[in-house]
């Protein structure tokens, strides 16, 4: 339970952002990943926001919204819209 609490507040990794962050640097070399957090945990998915840092420092940082397999084994990114259910609200 802690660990689930640790990772709703940012202070650690969920196991499913490690594919999503490899994923992200893949698609996007250029940019620094400024870390991970889990969006929904789905029968068939994980939903993990990977923020990141683009040439300019801005804050809150931007992110992208990736889909995380059960097993692990294959990460896709999402569409990021503001209809989406896994935008994070609140953020400029």
């Amino acid at each position: 339970m802690l660990k689930h609490i640790a990772e709703a507040l940012g202070w650690c990794e969920s196991s499913a952002g490690a594919p999503a962050r490899d994923q992200f640097a893949r698609d996007y070399p250029a940019f620094a990943c400024e870390g991970t957090r889990l969006r929904a945990a789905e029968a068939e998915r994980f939903v993990v926001a990977v923020f990141y840092q683009p040439d300019l420092l801005l804050r809150p940082a931007p992110y992208k919204l990736y889909s995380v397999s059960r097993d692990l084994a294959h990460a896709e990114e999402l569409n990021c819209e503001p209809s989406s259910p896994y935008w994070i609200r609140g953020r400029k």
